[in-house]
């Protein structure tokens, strides 16, 4: 998208191509002021795209729509796009049993 200069608002798409021919790589969703990644395109090449941190909830949307076409490092597990974080929740585990209130009485010895 360009934006204007003076707002930083979207003024319309600089170009666009067809999802599956771009690939996202080195996504970093969880900066503290900038964050980034690289797309690679038909026409373009490891285009750096940079967001500020305002628009974190966008990027990390966007990143989960696109989450088939990241590739490579991310910045931490988790991370937008991580295909663990789509695997929902793991086979459930066994709930612990209660403690009991009393200790075991301790073993007798027959002999």
């Amino acid at each position: 998208m360009n934006a204007s200069f003076w707002t930083s608002r979207p003024q319309g798409f600089a170009w666009s191509h067809p999802r599956d021919s771009i690939t996202i790589s080195d996504l970093q969703t969880d900066n503290k002021l900038w964050n980034w990644g690289k797309i690679s395109s038909p026409t373009k090449q490891n285009l750096r795209m940079t967001f500020r941190a305002f628009w974190r909830p966008e990027l990390k949307a966007m990143s989960d729509l696109l989450a088939d076409r990241i590739v490579g490092p991310r910045l931490a597990p988790g991370a937008a796009g991580d295909p663990a974080s789509f695997a929902g929740p793991g086979p459930e585990q066994p709930a612990p049993p209660p403690p009991s209130a009393a200790p075991p009485p301790p073993p007798t010895s027959e002999g």
